[in-house]
């Protein structure tokens, strides 16, 4: 039996609609507490999901908790090596490996907010900050270095995709692995077999958050859906994949012709599919559909990225548990690890 209630934590409240909705099934939802610092999305909108809910200030506020936590930015770092949580700690995969992706110190941020947000995260909770931790963080993502064993405590369980993710993990952050990974994956569902929809009439578009994040600008990104859309047939639309952190706004301002249709389900259509990198293109191609590779301008897709598109094939990737379709709170609470 579980002897403390379960908590997800993730920096912006507009994540809730995502992850947690496909891992907790709505008859456990009562008992799990979602925290958020970044309150971008409807109290009440958040509120019918069925979850609880609270603002994150202070890392005391989980002590009685058994805590998820989905990156290893300030704020979970902070979770991590503080000795305020009593329960356990579970560290869940929830995208493409950072070794990937060409951050730098400005982009990390993304937009001033979320500096601020960080920093004023850090002072309210200034007496939790052990005294590696600000330098554990600097090393990791200013200075883009391996951290040593010991510098970032280890989390309870950690749950990966596969074995590229597991020896990116053990080399980044120091992370003795061996008993702790379990493999698992939360793909949306590829439709194959469509009755009611047809799918002569569009293609899709996974997006990402490049512009929220501020890694490229509007204007480049308008650039390359204009290409897109010139790219398939005048007649069909794109339906669009929105990241969890993606501004609708973006894409309705820039609603050419009324040509893109918003995907709001979890399902992925069996048809060819649009992006720039994404775990998800991955995913898709694993299933065997058709990805295409779109560039933007002053962005660059990592080498390793095009390198592990071009080797995937379908159904070759050792994504070798799929726990969507399971209760996660029974899979978190399962004791056998997964030797990779």
């Amino acid at each position: 039996m579980r002897s403390r209630e379960l908590a997800i934590f993730d920096l912006d409240l507009s994540s809730i609609i995502r992850r947690p909705l496909r891992l907790v099934p709505p008859t456990e939802r009562s008992k799990v507490t979602y925290f958020y610092l970044n309150k971008n999305f409807k109290l009440s909108k958040a509120m019918e999901t069925g979850f609880n809910i609270k603002k994150l200030t202070h890392v005391s506020q989980l002590k009685n908790y058994d805590v998820i936590i989905c990156g290893y930015r300030f704020p979970e770092m902070l979770i991590l090596n503080s000795d305020q949580v009593l329960g356990n700690i579970y560290y869940m995969q929830a995208g493409i490996n950072p070794v990937f992706m060409s951050r730098n110190w400005i982009s990390l941020f993304g937009k001033v907010g979320r500096l601020i947000q960080y920093i004023k995260f850090g002072l309210r909770n200034f007496l939790y900050i052990k005294s590696n931790l600000i330098s554990s963080f600097f090393k990791v993502w200013i200075m883009d270095k391996d951290l040593e064993s010991g510098e970032l405590t280890q989390p309870f369980k950690i749950l990966l995709f596969d074995s590229r993710s597991l020896n990116f993990y053990r080399k980044r952050l120091a992370w003795n692995c061996k008993d702790s990974i379990y493999p698992w994956y939360e793909p949306k569902r590829i439709m194959k077999d469509l009755v009611d929809v047809d799918t002569d009439r569009f293609e899709q578009y996974v997006c990402q958050s490049l512009v929220e994040d501020g890694r490229v600008s509007k204007n480049s990104l308008h650039k390359s859906l204009n290409e897109i859309l010139e790219s398939i047939d005048s007649k069909k639309k794109l339906m669009l994949i929105l990241h969890p952190n993606s501004n609708r706004d973006l894409y309705l301002s820039h609603n050419l012709n009324n040509r893109f249709i918003f995907n709001d389900s979890e399902i992925i259509y069996p048809v060819k599919t649009h992006g720039h990198y994404s775990n998800l293109l991955i995913y898709i191609k694993q299933n065997g559909l058709e990805v295409k590779i779109w560039h933007i301008q002053n962005h660059k897709i990592p080498l390793n990225f095009m390198d592990l598109l071009q080797e995937t094939k379908e159904a070759s990737l050792p994504y070798t548990n799929n726990i969507c379709d399971e209760n996660f709170i029974s899979y978190l609470k399962n004791e056998e690890a997964y030797d990779m």
